[in-house]
């Protein structure tokens, strides 16, 4: 490597030190000499070896368990780590090759544990009841055609902002759901109370008002009432996404959609699907090629909005328009809007949903 720099400094003939310079010289190289020592290459750590030979994943498994005491600290956990690769690789290897006669354990999923109460669900023996009672609830009027939807959208009262003024994503998210629903007018709330703006809607024609309410920015809550007699469902509101931040998607249009209800199996899930039914126009076109989709998994509503195109006589493909965002029922009251004094006809208890999850093999749903 050469003759160091602060010897080579020293035996030029062209500088001259004198005693107390040299001394500090000295001095100050002993303290930075390492800056000129080359780095040692690193030497790859070197395998356990047992009887002379390496041991190699192969011979983890027969690497003798009283031999583990010779070895250091490192070398017995890098052994029983190789020999816990390999005992799952053994077992994944005798998964994959068990023959076909063999009963293979199966999956369980949420749903194959979920207890069926027959007395909540529709079912042919009580089909004729529930038919009786559709035609005289508060939708009849609605499914014989006899009065068009008109749905009034409003904002919620925000206590820690003392306003009614929505915010960015709450703006987008009445966009969206005017959007998604036809025949929505925009109201502004101001300082107005929920059963002013019913009163308000009565007198107009509405048949139902939808009132959005958020939590520090972001849509979180909403009620929707079916005018003039109700009743009235709240939501909880989550993982919204604007139409926009949805990639490749398709344009809107004015055409009344197509509606799907999907898993709305049980009496409470039949008179909610009906509910939501009521907001929209019972004659779609298909002109339009438009589809809303209600999906209830779990007590969850997923809203999807798409549009179909045929591509040929056999193909279909879907592309969707947005929004996304799933509702979760948390209570439904008979009546227009009335919190303190209305008569609730079901409501979402926490309570029971613990008691429920505590014992995993009977899980309750409510919807379907």
């Amino acid at each position: 490597f050469g003759t160091p720099p602060h010897l080579s400094l020293l035996s030029s003939p062209f500088h001259s030190l004198s005693d107390s310079e040299n001394r500090f010289f000295l001095y100050f190289c002993n303290w930075t000499s390492f800056y000129f020592i080359p780095a040692m290459p690193k030497q790859r750590p070197k395998l356990p070896k047992f009887n002379g030979e390496a041991i190699t994943d192969t011979r983890i498994a027969k690497f003798p368990r009283h031999k583990l005491k010779e070895l250091t600290s490192t070398e017995r956990r890098e052994v029983v780590v190789k020999r816990q690769r390999m005992k799952k690789y053994l077992a994944k290897r005798r998964a994959f090759e068990r023959p076909e006669d063999e009963d293979k354990p199966q999956r369980m999923v949420l749903e194959d544990k979920r207890t069926v109460n027959t007395d909540t669900l529709v079912t042919e023996e009580n089909i004729e009841e529930v038919m009786e009672e559709d035609e005289v609830d508060e939708f009849a009027k609605y499914f014989e055609e006899e009065e068009n939807t008109k749905v009034l959208v409003t904002t919620s009262w925000d206590d820690i902002r003392q306003t009614s003024k929505p915010s960015g994503h709450l703006k987008r998210f009445i966009a969206d759901f005017m959007n998604l629903v036809p025949n929505c007018f925009f109201v502004r709330r101001n300082k107005y109370k929920i059963k002013e703006l019913v009163e308000y809607g009565k007198e107009r024609g509405f048949t139902m008002i939808v009132v959005v309410g958020e939590v520090n920015g972001w849509p979180r809550r909403l009620i929707m009432s079916k005018l003039p007699e109700g009743p009235t469902a709240t939501f909880r509101v989550s993982s919204f996404m604007h139409s926009a931040r949805i990639k490749n998607r398709a344009s809107s249009s004015e055409y009344f959609p197509e509606l799907i209800m999907n898993n709305f199996q049980s009496r409470l899930g039949h008179r909610l699907g009906r509910f939501i039914h009521a907001l929209f126009p019972q004659n779609p076109e298909f002109v339009g090629r438009r589809v809303a989709t209600f999906h209830n998994q779990r007590d969850f509503i997923f809203v999807r909005h798409h549009r179909y195109e045929f591509r040929n006589k056999e193909k279909v493909q879907l592309q969707e328009i947005g929004p996304r965002f799933t509702l979760k029922l948390m209570s439904l009251q008979l009546g227009t809007f009335n919190p303190k004094y209305g008569e609730f006809e079901w409501f979402f208890n926490r309570k029971n949903l613990i008691k429920s999850q505590g014992n995993k093999e009977k899980l309750t749903w409510f919807l379907g």
